[in-house]
């Protein structure tokens, strides 16, 4: 049994608060679930402050059980100041794995 039970994120954004959101969709990728609203559930919703690219937990984040082998996650603050990784290996490849886990790649929208 998997269960995620929490996320950090990068902003650069220094010593000020910002929104997080993270989604999940069950059983779906975020490509397949991206424009179906239904397919999604909130699993954090809190203000944190911004550590300038250091990585930042999103506290109160709803553990979420990979029951299917697929689990899609959107993150989003209400600024644009999300940081990602620059990788090049294109949507849907691995990114980094486990015995456990693979994380794959996904895009940045907006």
């Amino acid at each position: 049994k998997l269960v995620i039970t929490g996320m950090d994120i990068h902003t650069d954004v220094l010593h000020r608060e910002v929104t997080a959101e993270i989604w999940t969709a069950e059983g779906i990728s975020y490509t397949d679930a991206m424009f179906d609203l239904a397919q999604w559930r909130l699993v954090a919703n809190h203000t944190l402050t911004g550590q300038g690219g250091d990585p930042v937990s999103v506290p109160n984040f709803l553990a979420t059980e990979v029951r299917s082998g697929i689990q899609g996650f959107y993150v989003t603050l209400k600024m644009p100041d999300l940081r990602y990784t620059i990788t090049n290996k294109q949507v849907g490849e691995v990114f980094a794995k486990n015995d456990d886990v693979e994380i794959r790649v996904g895009a940045g929208v907006g």
